[in-house]
C-alpha cells in the first residue's frame, strides 16, 4: 500500500511542479487558463484516488477522490463561477493535500525535517485564503510558489514512503 501512495504522491508532485512553474513564469497567461488546468488536474487526482481506494481500501483516498472528481467537474463546466473563487479553492486543496502528506509522513515515521515543507505549504495556503482577492499576478505567483513547495514536499514524501 505504501508503494501506491508513494506513486500517487510522485504523480501529484510532478503535476504540481509543472503547474507551479507555469504560474510563476507566466502568471498573466495562466490567469486565462488556470480553471481548465486545475479542473483537469483535480479530475485526474480524483480518479486516481478512487482507483487506489478500490485497490488498497484506504478511506482517505476515497474521500480525496470524490472531492477531486467533483472539483474537477465543477472547474471544467462552471468555469466562470469558479473563477471568482479559484484562489480559495486552490488554497483549500493545497492545505488538504499538505495535511495528507503529514499523515503519510507520520505513517512512514519520517524525521521531523520531512514535515517542514508540508508546513510551509499549509502556511502559504492560509496566506492565500486570507487575501484571495489580492493582485491577480501576485496571487498567481504565490500560488505557483506554494505548488512548487508542495511538489518538492511530494517528491520527498514519495521517497520516504518507498523505503
Amino acid at each position: 500500500m505504501a508503494t501506491n501512495i508513494a506513486k500517487q504522491n510522485l504523480v501529484r508532485a510532478v503535476v504540481a511542479f509543472c503547474l507551479g512553474l507555469l504560474l510563476v513564469i507566466w502568471p498573466d497567461f495562466m490567469a486565462r487558463s488556470i480553471v481548465q488546468i486545475v479542473g483537469i488536474a483535480a479530475l485526474v487526482w480524483g480518479v486516481m484516488s478512487v482507483i487506489l481506494f478500490f485497490k488498497d481500501k484506504a478511506t482517505s483516498t476515497l474521500i480525496e477522490g470524490i472531492v477531486g472528481v467533483i472539483a474537477g467537474i465543477l472547474l471544467l463546466f462552471k468555469a466562470s463561477l469558479i473563477l471568482k473563487y479559484i484562489f480559495i479553492i486552490l488554497a483549500i486543496v493545497l492545505i488538504v493535500f499538505a495535511v495528507e502528506q503529514v499523515v503519510s509522513l507520520i505513517k512512514a515515521k519520517a524525521a521531523w525535517k520531512s514535515f517542514l515543507l508540508p508546513a510551509v505549504t499549509v502556511v502559504l495556503g492560509i496566506i492565500i485564503l486570507c487575501n484571495p482577492s489580492g493582485s491577480k499576478t501576485l496571487i498567481f505567483v504565490l500560488t505557483g510558489i506554494a505548488l512548487l513547495v508542495y511538489a518538492v514536499s511530494g517528491f520527498i514524501t514519495a521517497m520516504k514512503l518507498r523505503k
